[in-house]
């Protein structure tokens, strides 16, 4: 399947790992900080790697909105802010619409 987006991925320790198969099965290029190495690493060490690989951040901490530590130019960061038990698709629907 080709992609749906040249838009690449990377999402964060504190959102769930499926979101980022999720992802890669419906089409998009995306991995999870786990399987980058970053697991425990600061914010600053995954900004670095989403910069270094060209990949948009997503992400439920909201110090990655602190325009002035992150401010542009970068690949993006969408910040999810939905509730806890919030299921999977509707996760991706989020990231999807932002």
């Amino acid at each position: 399947m080709p992609p749906k987006s040249s838009r690449a991925f990377l999402v964060d320790e504190n959102t769930s790992r499926t979101l980022a198969s999720t992802l890669r099965t419906e089409g998009y290029s995306a991995e999870h900080v786990y399987e980058a190495g970053l697991r425990g690493h600061s914010d600053l060490d995954v900004f670095a790697y989403a910069q270094a690989h060209g990949q948009t951040i997503i992400s439920g901490d909201l110090n990655f909105a602190n325009i002035v530590q992150y401010s542009p130019p970068h690949f993006g960061i969408i910040i999810l802010r939905l509730p806890n038990k919030t299921p999977t698709a509707d996760l991706i629907r989020s990231a999807e619409r932002a």
